[in-house]
């Protein structure tokens, strides 16, 4: 067999292993932060997981083991949240009551009032590893309506693992934001390592403390199977 028959071959091998395994996974990346300076006492306590794979991000405390992350056991949440940008619906999930429930992404026009948005960004000339990764600061200041002036900080890596992903879930984010009326964000590009507000009830700061890019299944953005769907709470 030559090498062209044996390409051939195993790109034939490849495309029927996804028409056959639907659930195969596909690349994502997965974020776990943790709040330096909180609002609300005990924020600090355990890290935050973000999951991104194309454009659905997983957020929460529960971390399904099959991706081998391990956290405290005191900080194994029982519930996720996840938001479908293609299909502008967010799904939260209740693993202890087997249950979810689903609503619109993007909030209708009372929520405008509450959105804060930084959008003047200047770079400090100042970088930084976190978590291993070098990033670049930057300082921004914004207006809302509601809560008024407000400044902010952000440490922007551009060689962390999935950069790639994580541009491309922002980016459509972004057009959806200012689709919608709640203004376009002019943000560095890149992986945020550290961002902080101070704004609002006060000033809040979360970390990067570990950052990874690996196959993840789609099966980890639906909801599992036998889980009964319920309806939104009210307010």
């Amino acid at each position: 067999m030559n090498f062209r028959h044996a390409a051939a071959l195993a790109l034939l091998s490849f495309l029927l292993a996804v028409a056959v395994c639907p659930e195969a996974a596909v690349s994502g990346v997965i974020i776990e932060k943790k709040a330096t300076q909180v609002v609300n006492p005990g924020d600090g306590k355990c890290p935050w997981i973000e999951i991104i794979q194309g454009h659905k991000l997983r957020t929460g405390p529960m971390v399904p083991e099959e991706l081998g992350w391990s956290l405290p056991s005191e900080c194994r949440g029982t519930w996720a949240v996840v938001d479908d940008l293609d299909k502008n619906i967010e799904t939260s999930i209740d693993y202890e009551a087997r249950s979810y429930y689903q609503k619109t992404f993007i909030e209708d026009e009372e929520g405008l009032l509450n959105t804060t948005t930084l959008d003047k960004w200047k770079a400090t000339g100042k970088h930084r590893k976190i978590a291993g990764y070098w990033c670049e600061g930057y300082e921004g200041s914004g207006e809302s309506a509601h809560w008024g002036h407000m400044i902010g900080t952000e440490c922007v890596a551009q060689e962390a693992p999935g950069l790639a992903e994580y541009n491309e879930f922002a980016a459509l984010l972004d057009k959806m934001n200012a689709e919608n009326g709640f203004g376009k964000s002019y943000a560095p590009k890149g992986v945020v390592l550290q961002n902080m507000e101070d704004c609002c009830a006060g000033p809040a700061e979360w970390v990067v403390t570990k950052i990874q890019s690996k196959p993840i299944p789609a099966k980890f953005f639906e909801p599992p199977a036998g889980f009964v769907k319920t309806r939104p709470p009210k307010g």
